[in-house]
């Protein structure tokens, strides 16, 4: 994914585990990202601690998340079916178009000039 978005003109920040990107988030900060990328799997807390993190403490960055993952949402009830929680998903493997496709969508609306993830 890395590479995909920095090839489409994204400047990418990469953590590899749901405690580096809490770290990135802060508690009062201002996001610097435009789109926060998450994979619900991933080693220590997974994706979907962080996005209960985003939902508990930095909701105004819930309109910022994708989730990239190899289940699908119906495989994840806790994700899917209530209004709030219409957070974008992107199945594994997915074509590069439609990752930056959706990437573009989310940054177009946090208002980015140069998108950042």
């Amino acid at each position: 994914a890395t590479r995909i978005l920095e090839n489409d003109g994204y400047e990418v920040e990469t953590v590899h585990d749901g405690e580096d990107a809490l770290a990135l988030l802060g508690v009062d900060d201002p996001c610097p990202f435009d789109v926060l990328v998450l994979d619900l799997r991933m080693p220590g807390l997974s994706g979907l601690h962080v996005v209960r993190y985003i939902l508990h403490h930095r909701r105004d960055l819930i309109e910022r998340v994708l989730i990239v993952s190899s289940a699908s949402p119906k495989d994840h009830p806790e994700m899917s079916g209530k209004p709030s929680l219409d957070i974008p998903w992107l199945l594994k493997p997915y074509l590069p178009a439609d990752l930056v496709e959706k990437a573009n969508s989310i940054a177009d609306g946090a208002g980015a000039t140069v998108p950042r993830l």
